[in-house]
């Protein structure tokens, strides 16, 4: 459960893992190439955090992340996925759309800047 955020260091979840299994998600690919974080914001509803190796890119990155998706949607009680984006991040924004997300428009986080706004509704109840 470690996440490089440069060359040099990494991040530990383990401890949010165990210590917030209950509005935390982490899922992984076999191959530890891909992961996605789910947090849950509300019954119902989570923003989804997604990172992927060089090695997991392009059509792989596109399967993992649609495995990843209908894993929630199987597993967890889902009304609503939703992410926010870079407007830089190109390839994001693509892959989100790729993977069933629906964009809902722009937005400027607090730390992000300008941001695309994605969401995938169910239809289900929370």
């Amino acid at each position: 459960p470690f996440l490089a955020t440069a060359p040099d260091e990494t991040v530990d979840f383990t401890e949010a893992m165990l210590e917030m299994h209950d509005i935390y998600v982490f899922l992984t690919n076999e191959a530890n190439t891909a992961l996605t974080m789910w947090h849950l914001q509300t019954p119902g509803v989570w923003q989804v955090h997604s990172m992927f190796l060089p090695e997991c890119r392009g059509r792989q990155a596109i399967q993992n992340g649609r495995a990843m998706i209908q894993w929630m949607l199987d597993n967890m009680p889902v009304v609503q996925i939703f992410g926010q984006t870079p407007m830089a991040n190109k390839r994001a924004r693509w892959f989100n759309r790729q993977v069933g997300l629906k964009s809902i428009g722009p937005a400027t986080h607090f730390i992000l800047g300008e941001v695309e706004h994605f969401v995938l509704l169910t239809g289900r109840d929370p």
